[in-house]
């Protein structure tokens, strides 16, 4: 059960707050980093109130990002499925989700060998049983029909069924080492004297951990507070990973909160170059600054301005 959180103390901090069009945004990068960009482990002053910040809005970006959802529209899935079902029982055309499911694997089976299907007597043209699929769909997933019939023109109907039933899934937690503070190993054998199971995610990944069981709040361990990890979904790590940031480089993140893709760009960028954080919401950009200094990145301005209008105010951009 969440506790109820109390009113807010305004963060006290002395460091990188969001900057406006008419703030000197160039910034200036720290000093006191090592070689190998290790940089102090000690929190930046006023980090605590900043970082009640942080949790506060970590918590409602898991709840609204992340990957993402797909559609605004398809919130409260479970609801909007249980309704629809309803709907189809009062008129006497559903009374099994079983059925339903098997009606939808028979249908995308259909179109993906329609040829066959033909020969075999299928009586029905290949735009109804399309536009039953697409209404079956809406009705097991929970999506609005136009974004389920553009999933099932986009792939084919068994793999966009595939990708359905792959949404429903429960995401894993999964943790970014930031390895200006920490190697991956030691962070495993610190979190597993902490009661918290981890394993690497796989071999796509040097940084990516998947968290299996915990005894302890993830984001509340002083491995998390230190700043030698990011929780941060998997899938998040594959855009910065094809950006390929390198060092000593110009590169902007148009909307960083809260900070995940951001500050594993500086960390790719081992706290060399300039990396401008931009991010439209100036509430949002707490969380974004929060996140900065928690992971010990010196190379980033943060900006609270429209995109739109960042090319005529930062200089060459190399990414």
């Amino acid at each position: 059960m969440k506790k109820k959180a109390g009113p807010k103390k305004k963060a006290k901090t002395k460091h990188a707050a969001p900057i406006k069009a008419e703030d000197d945004w160039l910034g200036s990068q720290a000093e006191g980093e090592d070689e190998l960009g290790i940089g102090s482990e000690d929190e930046p002053e006023g980090a605590d109130e900043a970082l009640e910040e942080l949790d506060a809005a970590e918590a409602d970006d898991d709840e609204n990002d992340s990957m993402d959802r797909l559609d605004d529209t398809n919130e409260g899935g479970d609801a909007q499925l249980g309704s629809r079902i309803l709907a189809r029982v009062a008129e006497g055309k559903q009374t099994d989700l079983n059925a339903l499911k098997q009606e939808i694997q028979d249908d995308a089976s259909l179109l993906s060998q329609w040829r066959k299907a033909q020969e075999l007597g299928e009586k029905r043209t290949r735009e109804e049983v399309f536009k039953g699929l697409v209404s079956n769909c809406s009705t097991y997933f929970g999506y609005s029909e136009e974004l389920a019939e553009y999933f099932l023109q986009m792939f084919s109907p068994e793999t966009a069924i595939k990708f359905f039933e792959a949404n429903e899934q429960q995401r894993p937690l999964t943790l970014r080492t930031n390895t200006l503070k920490a190697r991956r190993s030691s962070l495993m054998q610190a979190l597993t004297q902490r009661k918290v199971q981890v394993d690497p995610i796989g071999n796509w990944t040097k940084v990516g951990l998947k968290v299996y069981q915990s005894q302890v709040p993830v984001g509340a361990t002083p491995e998390y507070l230190g700043g030698h990890y990011m929780i941060q979904s998997a899938s998040s790590f594959i855009p910065v990973m094809a950006l390929a940031p390198q060092q000593d480089e110009v590169v902007l993140d148009m909307a960083a909160a809260p900070g995940g893709k951001t500050t594993y760009i500086g960390q790719l960028m081992r706290n060399t170059g300039t990396l401008f954080a931009n991010d439209l919401r100036k509430d949002r950009c707490k969380a974004l600054v929060a996140n900065v200094h928690r992971l010990g990145l010196t190379n980033v301005v943060v900006t609270n301005l429209d995109g739109k209008k960042l090319s005529k105010m930062l200089p060459r951009l190399d990414r």
